[in-house]
């Protein structure tokens, strides 16, 4: 990470770290972490708005948009469960 800190420094290169929130949205790099964002029991708590993954950041309760979820290990259980229920917010 060091090293593409510093390429950035040096370039007009545009990127992000992973995990960074950018226009309103980041990427999620497991489940099972906070990284800053409400819990609910062992995983992020997700909130689904018109079909798209939400979570609530612990320091400013904004909602941030995941563009992806990475369920980790023994979170793929709720995988199937979860995308019914953020597909499902879709249409209400």
């Amino acid at each position: 990470m060091t090293l593409l800190k510093l390429f950035a420094q040096e370039t007009n290169a545009r990127f992000g770290e992973m995990c960074s929130v950018i226009e309103g949205a980041a990427y999620d790099r497991n489940i099972n972490l906070s990284d800053g964002y409400e819990m609910l029991g062992p995983m992020k708590r997700i909130y689904a708005r018109g079909g798209l993954p939400y979570g609530k950041a612990l320091d400013s309760e904004t909602l941030i948009q995941f563009k992806t979820l990475h369920f980790q290990g023994d979170a793929k259980q709720w995988l199937p469960d979860m995308a019914e229920r953020i597909v499902r917010s879709e249409t209400s």
